[in-house]
């Protein structure tokens, strides 16, 4: 039971460990020329700060920030589902991107798994990390569903739900979509806040109200 905010450096089942770096090529740009939709087609390049791709990431891209974006907040709405290889948007210079995602983003696949860095996330449908997929963020919002089984690193602040909110860990009752979390900042878990833990097809209310 929780009765008020809580702040906690590290939640009980989630480990502790070391940041990975992105290191792999880019093959398409956010340019957000035209809004901040992820599903707009001209708000991609093929190159920095070039003309439109003509289409969104497919599954075979590792996305990358242009370092002259005019629309840095991104929104992969929630009638959007995007499968990609990667993702590098980390904070460079004055830049501080930030991605919510309403629907579901898939990183990783079969034939691509690379290493991703974020500045700010905000999860609020659902983040799915292929088996072996490395991701590292700044900062995290998460009142929707983190799944696995590739491991997530928040190396700033999280939070953990609204109030209310139901925040799962691994798709409820699905085996093999177990989350690896790590939390290396402080984490707010708002009163009110169930957080599920997926553990060999079972779900567990790892903490609650």
């Amino acid at each position: 039971m929780l009765g008020a905010t809580v702040v906690v450096t590290m939640v009980a089942g989630l480990l502790l460990s070391g940041l990975a770096a992105a290191g792999s090529t880019c093959t398409i740009y956010w340019t957000g020329e035209t809004s901040t939709n992820w599903s707009t087609n001209s708000n991609w390049s093929l190159t920095d700060g070039g003309v439109s791709a003509g289409r969104v990431p497919s599954s075979s891209d590792y996305v990358c920030m242009s370092t002259s974006a005019s629309n840095i907040a991104v929104d992969l709405n929630s009638s959007t589902t995007s499968t990609i290889a990667g993702i590098n948007w980390p904070q460079t210079g004055s830049l501080s991107p930030s991605l919510e995602v309403d629907d579901t983003l898939t990183i990783g696949s079969k034939t691509a798994v690379d290493s991703s860095t974020l500045n700010e996330l905000d999860i609020q449908g659902t983040v799915v990390l292929y088996k072996g997929e490395v991701a590292t963020s700044s900062s995290l919002t998460l009142t929707g569903t983190l799944e696995g089984p590739g491991k997530f690193t928040v190396s700033g602040p999280a939070t953990l739900g609204s109030s209310s909110d139901e925040v799962f860990l691994g798709e409820y009752g699905a085996s093999g979509t177990q989350a690896d979390l790590v939390l290396q900042g402080a984490t707010t878990v708002p009163s009110g806040t169930d957080v599920y833990f997926s553990c060999r097809g079972r779900t567990i209310r790892g903490l609650g109200r």
